[in-house]
């Protein structure tokens, strides 16, 4: 992990925007540490390498394309994907009892979903496998 941290310290704010823009819109960054960027960031900008506000406003950036993005992959392919390969995550199951889920509970999935960081990445795609409206 130290290897990450150093790599981040390394790139800045684009290092930060990626790992944001990966953990939180794609379901194979559920192991990246999206919440220390955060943190990371604010050390960053504390310590005058970018403003509060331009940092803020990047992490926004990344997690909405982050997020957007992971959506429309789930819509498009995230059926296609789930029949032709019975993966460990994306078991036929899984996504039904996710899809029951969503439609019993909607936005309060999504937005409780957030705040579970193991969670998070994969709420985006399953979303949009479950075809829920974007909004």
């Amino acid at each position: 992990m130290s290897e990450l941290n150093d790599l981040i310290f390394s790139l800045g704010l684009p290092g930060i925007a990626i790992v944001v823009f990966i953990e939180s819109g794609f379901p194979v960054g559920f192991f990246l540490p999206g919440d220390s960027m955060l943190f990371a960031a604010g050390i960053l900008a504390a310590s005058g390498h970018f403003s509060l506000a331009l940092a803020i406003a990047v992490i926004f950036v990344a997690n909405f394309l982050g997020v957007t993005i992971g959506y429309w992959t789930g819509k498009e392919y995230g059926k296609r994907y789930i029949r032709e390969e019975s993966k460990f995550l994306f078991k036929k199951e899984y996504v039904e009892k996710a899809e029951d889920f969503y439609k019993r509970h909607g936005g309060k999935a999504i937005i409780l979903g957030r705040f579970i960081p193991a969670v998070r990445a994969f709420i985006p795609a399953i979303a949009g496998i479950a075809k829920m409206p974007y909004r």
